[in-house]
């Protein structure tokens, strides 16, 4: 399978550790390995981040074709605090994830392409630049799936770049805070079926922590519990969720199948320290890769 996925690479880092992340950075990687091939839209600095982050994307397999290396910007970077093992996060600004940009060139081999999921969120576009190049590709991108990841972080989105994502997903993924907030940002009176009959989405995956997770149509509601584990580390969780049910579902798995084993992958996840762990080989026959 082909995949696209636009948005920022980022180090988390835990005081002198660090691990490579960011949303979109953390579902392509668990995309890729799953066996898809991946290729992702980002920009990252010319400093020593810069080169950590190529060796990693090359660790991981994933294509690094529009991924640019822009000067006078650095790496993106965020501070992770764990208390409980629940992150919070700090972001320097401005990073370079906040002016992604793609030339004509690529562009056309983009709009040529059909892909089979494109994969966003809305972090990358608290800059103007990232804004408007995802705006693009919006209009050019041909995708059998629109995934949109809300992914709200701090203050760094707005009722414009929410409406657009929207507007253009056939699948919204968000964790009941990110619910709450959407009702209130975007006046919804009557939950997710507003959600899904103004928008015209075919699913909503919402994510609840320990408490699983749901996938939610005009139809029906799937709801899984998540594993009785012990997390050491939640970076990253709801990331193998996405990841595992764009796989599942563009494999052609219905959705039950496809939410089941994404708690599989998310609950392994939470035990390990970082968001995109190796995968033993117990877990990979369990997904059935």
């Amino acid at each position: 399978m082909a995949i696209l996925s636009f948005g920022e690479i980022l180090w988390d880092v835990y005081g002198n550790d660090k691990k490579i992340g960011g949303a979109p950075l953390n579902v392509s990687a668990h995309l890729g390995k799953l066996g898809n091939k991946v290729y992702m839209i980002s920009s990252i600095g010319d400093d020593e981040l810069g080169i950590l982050t190529k060796n990693e994307l090359t660790r991981l397999g994933l294509d690094t074709r529009y991924i640019h290396t822009t000067n006078g910007y650095g790496t993106g970077r965020a501070d992770v605090t764990l208390s409980g093992g629940i992150p919070t996060y700090s972001f320097p600004t401005p990073s370079a994830w906040d002016v992604i940009k793609l030339g004509k060139a690529e562009l056309d081999e983009i709009k040529r392409t059909r892909y089979d999921a494109f994969y966003y969120g809305t972090l990358s576009s608290r800059g103007n630049v990232s804004r408007s190049t995802l705006y693009n590709l919006f209009e050019i991108v041909d995708a059998n799936l629109f995934f949109f990841d809300v992914n709200l972080r701090l203050n760094y989105y707005d009722k414009e770049i929410i409406t657009k994502g929207l507007e253009r997903a056939d699948i919204l993924k968000l964790n009941d805070e990110e619910y709450e907030v959407l009702v209130d940002l975007l006046g919804i009176k009557e939950g997710m079926e507003e959600i899904l009959s103004r928008f015209d989405i075919s699913a909503i995956l919402l994510t609840k922590g320990k408490e699983g997770a749901s996938y939610i149509t005009k139809d029906k509601v799937i709801s899984k519990k998540a594993g009785k584990v012990k997390p050491v580390d939640t970076v990253g969780a709801g990331d193998s969720v996405s990841a595992a049910v764009i796989h599942f579902l563009t494999h052609g798995m219905d959705e039950e199948f496809a939410l089941e084993k994404a708690l599989a992958l998310a609950d392994f996840v939470v035990t390990e320290k970082g968001a995109v762990p190796d995968y033993p080989e117990w877990l990979s026959k369990a997904l059935g890769i």
